[in-house]
C-alpha cells in the first residue's frame, strides 16, 4: 500500500504525520526543535517542488509512506490520484491519501511562506517549527486516528492491469478549453474548421459542471491511448509533477502519461468565461468571453495538438 501525507506545501505538516506514522516520532513526546530539523524534507522542498512525492520510508507492514505537496490543488489532489489510479487498474484499496491541511495553524503558514516561499529562512524556520510543536499532538492524534486504515493491510502491490498509455488535456476547468483539444485529437472536430457553440455543446462534458481534479474519459484514439480531460485550476504543473511521481513510485513508468495543460498556452479569458459560467445570471456574458477566446485561440488550441498526436505516434 502507498500512504500519502498531503499539505499545501509539502514541508511540515505532511512530514511531520508521515514521521510520526514511521516512528521516527513518538506521538507521546514532544520533538525537540532539532528533531524536526532532523526529519527528511521537513522546511527543505524549494517552490516549484509541489506535487513531488517525497518517500519517507517503509513501516512496519510494508506500507511505503510518502509525503506531497498539492498547492492550491485542495480537494482536487485526492480526486485526481484517486482517478489516476483507477484509469490504469490500481486498486483503491493499494493508495490511502491523508490530508493534514486542516491541522495547520497560523504559525506554521506564516513561517511556511518565510522560509520557503520568500526564501529567509533565518526568519520563518523558528515559526514554523513553533508552529509544528504546537500543532504536534494533533498531528500525533491524526495519525492514531487513521491507524485502523492501513495496519493491518498487507496487499501484495501489484502491477497496473491496465498498460494503455493516457493522454490528459488539462484546464483550470477541465470543461472547455480542454474538451476543445481533446475533441480536436479524437477528431470531433475539424482543424479547419471553427465549431459554433453548439457542436460545442454536443461534445462530452463541455461546459458541465466543473469537475474537481478528476479525470473525465474522452474517448479511444485508433492507436489504443485513452483520451482523458481534468480540471487543476491554476495548479496544472502541481498536478503534471504528482501523476508523474506517483507512476514512478509505483511502477517505474512516469512516461505512460502524457500530460498536456492548455490553460497557460491560450487566453485567459478561457478562465474569466469558466468563473462566469457558474453563475446563471453571468452565463450570457461567460458565453461571450468563451466564444470569443475560442475565435481567437482555435488555431492555438490545434497546434497543441498536432503536436501531441506526433508524441503519441513516437515522432
Amino acid at each position: 500500500m502507498m500512504v500519502i501525507y498531503h499539505c499545501f506545501g509539502g514541508s511540515h505538516s505532511s512530514v511531520t504525520a508521515a514521521a510520526i506514522h514511521l516512528g521516527l516520532l513518538s506521538r507521546h513526546r514532544l520533538p525537540t526543535a532539532a528533531e524536526l530539523l532532523a526529519l527528511p524534507y521537513f522546511d527543505g522542498r524549494s517552490r516549484g517542488e509541489e506535487g513531488d512525492l517525497k518517500y519517507m520510508g517503509t513501516d512496519a507492514y510494508g506500507n511505503k509512506v510518502y509525503a506531497v505537496g498539492k498547492k492550491n490543488l485542495g480537494a482536487r489532489f485526492e480526486t485526481f490520484l484517486y482517478n489516476l489510479a483507477a484509469v490504469i487498474g490500481i486498486p483503491r484499496r493499494n493508495i490511502l491519501l491523508l490530508n493534514t491541511s486542516p491541522l495547520v495553524n497560523m504559525s506554521m503558514r506564516i513561517g511556511g511562506f518565510i522560509s520557503r516561499r520568500m526564501g529567509l529562512t533565518f526568519l520563518g524556520r523558528p515559526l514554523v517549527v513553533w508552529g509544528t510543536r504546537r500543532a504536534f499532538p494533533r498531528l500525533g492524534l491524526f495519525v492514531a486516528e487513521n491507524r485502523n486504515l492501513w495496519q493491518n493491510n498487507r496487499i501484495t502491490p501489484l502491477k497496473p492491469s491496465i498498460k494503455r498509455n493516457i493522454i490528459i488535456y488539462a484546464c483550470f476547468s477541465g470543461t472547455h478549453a480542454a474538451v476543445v483539444a481533446a475533441a480536436l485529437h479524437a477528431g470531433r472536430l475539424s482543424f479547419h474548421h471553427l465549431p459554433d457553440w453548439k457542436e460545442l455543446k454536443e461534445l462530452p462534458h463541455f461546459d458541465t459542471p466543473e469537475g474537481q481534479g478528476g479525470l473525465r474519459f474522452f474517448a479511444l484514439t485508433p492507436s489504443g491511448h485513452a483520451v482523458y480531460t481534468a480540471a487543476v485550476g491554476h495548479d496544472g504543473e502541481t498536478a503534471k509533477r504528482a501523476a508523474a511521481t506517483f507512476l514512478a513510485a509505483w511502477d517505474g513508468e512516469p512516461e505512460r502519461v502524457l500530460w498536456i495543460d492548455v490553460s497557460g498556452r491560450v487566453s485567459f479569458f478561457w478562465r474569466i468565461g469558466a468563473f462566469c459560467r457558474r453563475y446563471n445570471y453571468l452565463g450570457w456574458l461567460g458565453r461571450l468571453f468563451l466564444r470569443w477566446s475560442l475565435a481567437r485561440d482555435y488555431h492555438v488550441i490545434g497546434d497543441i495538438v498536432k503536436k501531441t498526436k506526433r508524441q503519441e505516434k513516437g515522432e
